[in-house]
């Protein structure tokens, strides 16, 4: 079944905001950015999901034609709705993962940096002031 998409901005829109982030990501000497504030992923890749109290975020790599978005696997379904991205971009982690005692999702994102080949990247963190 295609979901149907509600996008907010065209695809040139999406490409010139990817564009413009790598490019200042360059400038900055970084390779990779991880992204984790829902304002922030909206607009580089129109996702709106109200599940951003459990851990999702993007992440861009220089060396990527696309960000991958990860997220909770129930939410990955809003992030093909929302966003450009395609299908092999969005990754959903299990809910064992949500609020575990044994184990944390950032385990799991930083397996999926490592399978990405992200982690010898110089890798940017976002830094949002309250």
């Amino acid at each position: 079944m295609t979901l149907p998409k509600k996008r907010i901005f065209t695809e040139e829109e999406y490409r010139q905001r990817i564009r413009r982030t790598k490019k200042r990501m360059d400038h900055a000497g970084l390779e990779a950015l991880l992204v984790m504030d829902p304002g922030n992923m909206n607009y580089l890749t129109g996702y709106d999901g109200w599940s951003f109290y459990v851990h999702q975020g993007i992440i861009l790599s220089l060396g990527a034609p696309y960000p991958v978005w990860f997220g909770r696997e129930q939410d990955s379904n809003g992030a093909r709705i929302t966003t450009w991205l395609p299908d092999n971009c969005i990754y959903g982690y299990p809910d064992a993962y949500v609020q575990s005692r044994y184990t944390h999702t950032m385990r799991w994102v930083a397996d999926l940096i490592r399978e990405k080949g992200w982690n010898k990247k110089r890798l940017g963190l976002e830094i949002v002031s309250q």
